[in-house]
């Protein structure tokens, strides 16, 4: 941008086609910026608009993209509780012909679902401690390569941390419930027929 005083440029056949200028206002008074912007509006071809605003919509653009981590952690979570699900799910599917041998020498079939769900409830803690553990390093790396390090301890929440791991508890448990549920009520012969 370069800045040529008025009329220096006009002999050579050179005219501006936009010129910019800049009101300094007293931002303490909001009319006298209402008055500037409403006086210079009434001007053809002029655009006015307040410097304030558009630091205001940076601003939200900024926090808009603050958000964005947030997403990605609900995603991860999302999809790190179909991860264990589809596991714990699989493993159970493909245990069938365990449990119907279980149930032939004389398991009962709630003590067998109850034996899934010990084993799947310790995988699911053992998944969800090392998720939130992970979480931990990765937030206090990142807290600490930033300016202001002691803001450590509003970052990490144990709380949080905690309901993750009961979290994935809840999942492994529901997921080996409901694919062991009917490998356990089935009658032994039908399990070990078919596999």
């Amino acid at each position: 941008m370069f800045s040529v005083a008025p009329g220096v440029l006009s002999d050579a056949g050179v005219k501006p086609q936009m010129t910019v200028a800049i009101a300094q206002v007293d931002e303490t008074d909001p009319e006298a910026i209402d008055r500037v912007k409403a006086q210079l509006g009434r001007i053809p071809g002029v655009v006015a608009f307040e410097l304030g605003a558009i630091t205001q919509m940076l601003e939200d653009m900024i926090n808009q993209l603050k958000a964005i981590p947030t997403l990605v952690a609900w995603l991860a979570l999302v999809a790190g509780t179909a991860i264990i699900a589809n596991t714990v799910a699989l493993a159970a599917q493909e245990r069938r012909r365990q449990i119907g041998v279980m149930k032939a020498l004389g398991l009962k079939g709630w003590r067998v679902l109850a034996m899934l769900l010990v084993e799947n409830g310790l995988v699911g803690f053992l998944a969800g401690g090392i998720g939130a553990v992970v979480g931990f390093v990765a937030t206090v790396m990142i807290v600490l390569t930033t300016q202001s390090p002691q803001e450590i301890r509003h970052a990490v929440n144990f709380g949080v941390m905690g309901w993750l791991i009961v979290l994935a508890i809840g999942v492994s448990l529901g997921a080996a419930a409901l694919s062991a549920w009917s490998a356990a009520a089935e009658k032994p012969m039908n399990v070990l027929r078919y596999e």
